[in-house]
C-alpha cells in the first residue's frame, strides 16, 4: 500500500513538473512572438513614414514642374506676341 502511495507521489510530481514547463515554455514562446511582433510593427511604422515623406517630396517636386511649364508657357505666348507684331511692322 505505501508502495502505491509513493508510486502515485512520484507520478504527481513528475506530472506537475511537465505541465509546469510546458506552461513556462508556453509563456516565453508568447513573450518572444510579442517582441517579434511589435519589431515588425516598428518596421512598418518606419516604412510607410519614408513611404509618406516621399510622397510629399514627390508631391512638390510636381508643383514646382507646373509653375515651370505654366512659366514658361506665358513665355512662349508673349514671344509669339512680339513675332507677330514684328511681322506686321
Amino acid at each position: 500500500m505505501k508502495q502505491k502511495l509513493k508510486t502515485k507521489k512520484g507520478f504527481s510530481s513528475i506530472l506537475l513538473v511537465v505541465i509546469s514547463g510546458i506552461v513556462v515554455l508556453g509563456f516565453i514562446a508568447v513573450y518572444f512572438g510579442v517582441m517579434q511582433f511589435r519589431s515588425y510593427q516598428a518596421q512598418q511604422t518606419e516604412k510607410e513614414k519614408q513611404a509618406q515623406q516621399l510622397t510629399s517630396a514627390q508631391q512638390k517636386v510636381l508643383e514646382t514642374n507646373q509653375k515651370l511649364i505654366i512659366n514658361q508657357q506665358k513665355t512662349l505666348e508673349e514671344s509669339q506676341k512680339q513675332t507677330e507684331i514684328l511681322k506686321k511692322e
